[in-house]
């Protein structure tokens, strides 16, 4: 059975069984109270004729029966009751609606608390008609006891008003069956509209299911509803913004924390009502994604912010500047060989063999030259294959490329080499940019590395055209640069978001030789 069929079922059992317990106590209630009305009214009645002086005179007569009959009589004809019963001390009835049972004792067994102590009473007890409540009083003469009025209703007759008021409570619970029915298939309808006709079971699974792919993406997410609390925080998020795994803050404010500041700045910048695209931005070594959340009635329901880690793209960047920084080098070389193919080609032709291989002794020996300055100089592998690359690049530009080595090894450890070779190559390309101006100062570029025990330096200095009055923190902002092209000015992002990492630090140099002087210091121990 599906669960909607389930929940209707649920649902019109739970109605009829509250209607029924609702039935029964009203019954109850019904019944009770009509009890201690009819008692009350027969206590009333019974205290108007106990008070009846005609009554009283009665039992001082010679025959006392006789002497309130009529008016006794008068009285229950106008009463309503079922009967009325007149007895003397001993409970000899003196009237009753039934002249046969006149002269018998009073049945009930409830008498004393009236002849003996004096006291009204109500009652409810089988009597010569059958069940009854009745309300009995004493009749006294100067203060002395005589005898005792009973009037009473059958609880024939009560049941017959409870089951009038029963009926209508019996009415007003089916009305109400009938509403639930309607209210139940409405909920139903709309439930099963809400959860696209799944069950329970299968949203559960989806729940779990969303769960796991959340945690398991490589992106931290963050959502926030209407109001600023969070509705959804993953691990990855919480790592990234350094908050402690254990907290749930689900449904709280985002904590103000210098971590979670550029979140704070992100859902206070601009009004969800004044902005409905994406915006990206990256700070304190992050990437943000902010999507905010419209329904289709155009209301604003929130807003999601994804987090990613700026070292996945600097990792990326890197690759992809590698990767180009080895194309250019191979196109310089296929350039500056084809040409030097193209000379050797018109000495052989010419028959100048001996001109043709002192030319390829001479290339030869420039090309074993330049990599064995780098080789005899243990310079690290990455590094030493990065400025080959680099100096064929410039090479190929026209441009001077100097590599000052120390006299010493310089290593790079294994968490050392992503950054200094994605720092030098980002430094070198700068570089380069700058002396290929029309108004540099010269095509030239120089870069040193310097190596102790506490850290390595690199500097790389060029005789370009310079920052002019440009402040030079100004350069590390995401996306500004000095070029017109679009795709720039990450470069400078790209290398301080990796010092973060390594802890460390870049300065502009002031140099009276060189145009500009950048130096970058990487401590050797974290």
């Amino acid at each position: 059975m599906k669960f909607q069929y389930k929940l209707v079922l649920f649902i019109v059992l739970l109605i009829v069984a509250i209607i029924s317990i609702l039935g029964v106590s009203f019954q109850r209630i019904i019944e009770d109270a009509l009890e201690k009305e009819v008692g009350h009214r027969a206590v009333d009645m019974a205290e108007t004729i106990a008070l009846n002086q005609t009554i009283i005179d009665a039992f001082n007569s010679d025959n006392p029966a006789e002497a309130m009959n009529q008016t006794a009589s008068a009285i229950f004809n106008t009463s309503g009751a079922e009967f009325i019963t007149i007895a003397d001390q001993d409970g000899i009835r003196y009237y009753h609606p039934n002249a046969s049972r006149v002269g018998l004792p009073s049945v009930g067994g409830d008498n004393d608390p009236v002849l003996q102590e004096g006291r009204s009473i109500i009652s409810k007890a089988e009597g010569s008609l059958g069940l009854s409540v009745r309300g009995k009083v004493p009749i006294r003469d100067n203060e002395e006891i005589i005898g005792f009025v009973s009037v009473g209703f059958l609880a024939e007759g009560i049941e017959a008003t409870a089951q009038t008021y029963e009926r209508t409570v019996l009415l007003i619970g089916l009305i109400t069956l009938g509403i639930g029915l309607i209210g139940t298939v409405f909920i139903t309808r709309s439930l099963k509209r809400a959860t696209l006709g799944m069950e329970p079971k299968e949203i559960g699974r989806l729940y779990q299911e969303k769960q796991a792919i959340v945690e398991s993406i490589g992106e931290g997410l963050v959502a926030f509803n209407q109001n600023g609390d969070i509705t959804l925080l993953n691990g990855r998020a919480k790592s990234l913004l350094k908050l402690p795994a254990e907290t749930d803050f689900l449904g709280r404010d985002l904590p103000n924390e210098d971590n979670t500041l550029v979140l704070h700045q992100l859902l206070e910048q601009v009004e969800p009502s004044e902005q409905k695209q994406a915006t990206i931005l990256m700070a304190k070594g992050l990437v943000v994604h902010k999507v905010p959340i419209w329904n289709s009635e155009n209301e604003w329901l929130g807003t999601v912010i994804s987090l990613r880690d700026t070292s996945d793209f600097i990792e990326l960047t890197e690759r992809l500047g590698q990767t180009k920084d080895y194309a250019d080098a191979l196109r310089a070389q296929t350039h500056e060989f084809s040409n030097k193919l193209y000379v050797l080609s018109g000495l052989l032709q010419l028959e100048s063999y001996q001109e043709a291989i002192d030319y390829i002794e001479e290339e030869s020996q420039v090309q074993t030259n330049r990599t064995q300055t780098l080789k005899y100089n243990h310079i690290d592998a990455w590094l030493q294959s990065l400025l080959i690359g680099k100096q064929h690049q410039a090479e190929e530009k026209g441009i001077d490329c100097l590599i000052e080595l120390p006299d010493h090894e310089v290593t790079l450890r294994d968490d050392q080499r992503r950054p200094v070779i994605t720092i030098t190559g980002n430094l070198l390309d700068n570089a380069m940019e700058s002396v290929l101006k029309p108004e540099a100062e010269s095509k030239k570029i120089a870069i040193s590395f310097t190596q102790t025990k506490e850290s390595i330096s690199v500097t790389v200095k060029d005789w370009g055209i310079g920052f002019g009055s440009i402040p030079f923190e100004s350069l590390f902002e995401t996306g500004y640069s000095t070029k017109n092209q679009t795709n720039h000015g990450y470069g400078m992002t790209i290398i301080q978001n990796m010092l973060d990492e390594v802890q460390g630090s870049i300065q502009l140099v002031k140099d009276l030789d060189a145009v500009t002087n950048i130096q970058v210091t990487i401590p050797s121990k974290r």
